[in-house]
């Protein structure tokens, strides 16, 4: 049963945008009026005949408000795909494939040139945050909590009102929290045609191993708070909030048992940078000395103690170089906090897995078997009610917590599953889950999946090392493709990160355009033609180098050498002028300055 409409219909006049429910025989409907701005629940009778509907369309529900420089705007889930169901109650979960933006105002002809200017540059960036994967909604219960979380509040997750399963969602992962506050003000009847939406990824797959079906899925909520980029936002703020923090859960259901078993990730909660420069590939991590470490390490930790219990932080930076200082620095102020319960686990994943030769991983995760087994795992039968709870978790952690963190997360949550498999019955005592390489198969490619899209959504790339969580192993064709990745992510994040760092501040209300200010209208271009023309010359002439050099030429005509000799003193000349002055090159945010 939906608690939230789930076929709706937004009918757009001169005046007003009318959303009606077709799932029931429903009477009345949602008026918005596009001049007044006034919201209303309204008849639908006494409303249609007057009111000249010039479109007419099928929407997934209403994502939010939004004040831009030419007035609010409607922001709608347009299209859909259902992506399967998970607990007994067999709730559906779908993913958000399109949105779109409606304006209320009719026309942007009392706009100036330069409020135009801005207007297009923060739908720019409204667009820029939709179109990023992976949004996730349903119509039934709340995605933003585990299922230990969800059981506290109804059985088995189903909310009974539509207030309760806006207002007691874990505000932490509803992304469009923010733009639903007008409707949030009004109540029960408004929020019924609105849809709080997850972003992270969220896969579910039906599987069988000895003839036995089970459902697994995986389930990563990224956070809103301290929300950015990755050269952008580093670190923690002074309230513990860390960069890239990220709940993954993974939920298995066979016959009348499901599990759930949660890790987090999140950036190493001290306060440190690490802006992008152009000269570094990987520029150095600065602490920021003046700073309350202990302060804020504490507010986190206890905060992810109340949430989870439990911690044991898994450091897998590197132990010396660049890398070395923090990991020096967060050992000495988890020893100054000294909080209970808060366990520190350092593993040197590059110096331990060099090059091709990754086994010490399987060691890492054998010696941490004693923490997953006292964790436990959140356990519940129809008929027996919660039998267990996972009273603590894995807290992992590498620079950006996306490839190395990756890796790890995947192989623990793999010892789980054989754990709860073998408890549910599905696998024998004892018997091994890697016995069945169709399933690894699976399990393996979702994990390395769900590391890609969380590498897209936070670098802009996909994931490195993606190529042992598929496979196991080590290969040169992944090497090669780590080393694509890293170029590309050279690019955007030099180049294009604060553009995705100025739209997800503007997403989630952290600036807000207000019309009243002196600078609101300021434009927001940040690049003079030198500055956008720089970058393109450099990616064209790294493409006609590699073009001439593996294009067949002959390599005794003289032509080739002068063609490769031209371009390669175009990239040499580019490169200089980056150089001379690099922090001018670099896009940087300008909503909210770092």
């Amino acid at each position: 049963m939906n608690i939230l409409y789930s076929d709706l219909i937004l009918n757009v006049s001169q005046e007003k945008f009318m959303i009606e429910s077709t799932s029931e025989n429903r009477k009345e409907a949602l008026f918005i009026d596009r001049v007044t701005h006034e919201l209303e629940i309204k008849a639908i009778a006494s409303q249609v005949e007057r009111l000249n509907f010039t479109e007419r369309k099928s929407i997934a529900g209403l994502l939010g408000i939004l004040e831009l420089p030419s007035g609010l705007h409607l922001l709608i889930a347009r299209g859909r795909d259902k992506i399967g169901e998970i607990t007994p109650e067999n709730h559906g979960v779908y993913r958000m494939v399109s949105a779109e933006i409606l304006a209320f105002a009719k026309s942007t002809n009392h706009l100036s040139s330069a409020q135009l200017e801005a207007n297009s540059a923060y739908l720019s960036m409204v667009e820029q945050v939709l179109s990023t994967p992976e949004f996730y909604f349903s119509y039934s219960m709340d995605l933003s909590h585990s299922s230990q979380r969800r059981a506290t509040l109804g059985p088995n997750g189903l909310i009974p009102s539509v207030i309760s399963l806006h207002s007691k969602c874990d505000s932490r992962f509803v992304w469009n929290h923010w733009l639903l506050k007008r409707f949030l003000a009004l109540g029960e009847p408004f929020l019924q045609y609105c849809v709080p939406i997850l972003h992270g990824v969220i896969y579910i797959r039906k599987c069988s191993l000895n003839g036995k079906y089970f459902r697994w899925a995986m389930i990563a909520r990224r956070s809103n708070r301290r929300a950015g980029v990755r050269y952008f936002r580093r670190g923690c703020d002074e309230w513990g909030q860390c960069a890239n923090f990220v709940e993954s859960e993974q939920i298995v259901e066979h016959c009348e048992s499901w599990s759930s078993y949660v890790q987090t990730r999140g950036s190493i909660p001290l306060f440190w940078t690490q802006l992008p420069n152009v000269k570094d590939r990987k520029p150095t991590p600065k602490l920021e000395a003046e700073k309350k470490h202990v302060d804020a390490f504490k507010k986190h930790f206890l905060e992810q103690q109340a949430l989870y219990g439990g911690q044991v932080m898994l450091n897998l930076v590197d132990q010396h170089k660049a890398e070395g200082d923090l990991q020096r620095h967060v050992k000495s102020v988890h020893e100054t906090a000294n909080l209970a319960n808060v366990q520190y686990v350092a593993f040197d994943f590059h110096a331990e897995c060099p090059t091709m030769n990754w086994d010490k991983l399987f060691n890492l995760v054998r010696d941490l078997s004693p923490q997953l087994l006292q964790q436990s795992h959140f356990y519940q039968t129809t008929s027996g009610g919660v039998l267990s709870r996972q009273i603590g978790v894995f807290r992992t952690n590498c620079i950006d917590c996306l490839d190395r963190t990756n890796v790890v997360q995947s192989l623990i949550f793999r010892e789980n599953i054989q754990l709860v498999l073998m408890k549910m019955g599905v696998l024998g005592e004892g018997e091994p889950i890697q016995s069945f390489p169709h399933f690894i198969d699976i399990f393996n490619n979702v994990m390395a999946d769900i590391g890609d899209i969380l590498s897209i959504q936070y670098a802009g790339t996909g994931a490195l090392k993606t190529d042992f969580t598929r496979t196991g192993k080590r290969t040169v064709p992944g090497m090669l493709n780590d080393l694509k990745v890293t170029v590309n992510r050279y690019i955007k994040n030099n180049f294009f990160d604060g553009f995705r760092q100025d739209a997800i501040d503007l997403f989630l209300g952290r600036h807000q355009f207000n019309p009243g200010a002196p600078d609101a209208i300021e434009p927001l271009t940040t690049y003079t033609p030198l500055h956008a023309l720089l970058p393109v010359c450099l990616i064209l002439s790294l493409g006609m180098l590699l073009l001439t050099a593996f294009s067949g030429g002959d390599w005794a005509d003289q032509g080739t050498w002068i063609y490769l000799g031209f371009w390669l003193a175009a990239i040499c000349g580019v490169l200089a002028l980056l150089r001379r002055q690099a922090e001018e090159y670099v896009n940087k945010p300008r909503l909210i300055v770092v």
